[in-house]
């Protein structure tokens, strides 16, 4: 998969992280998703699953500490 050009943001993470998982046939398996506390991986959640309904977004998260 390619590398980030674009500035991270929640939208473009999401966009690139679906790509990524659908890569690999498991965009509808994800259970968490491990992230730290930054604003765009909030963003970045909601974004997911608006692209794919099976991820639970922000229900998703499981912060790192």
């Amino acid at each position: 998969y390619d590398r980030l050009t674009n500035g991270h943001t929640g939208k473009y993470l999401a966009e690139k992280l679906v790509e990524c998982l659908t890569g690999y046939g498991i965009e509808k398996k994800v259970l968490a998703v491990t992230v730290d506390n930054a604003d765009n991986n909030t963003t970045m959640l909601k974004e997911m699953h608006t692209l794919v309904k099976e991820l639970r977004g922000p229900m998703a998260r499981v912060r790192c500490f």
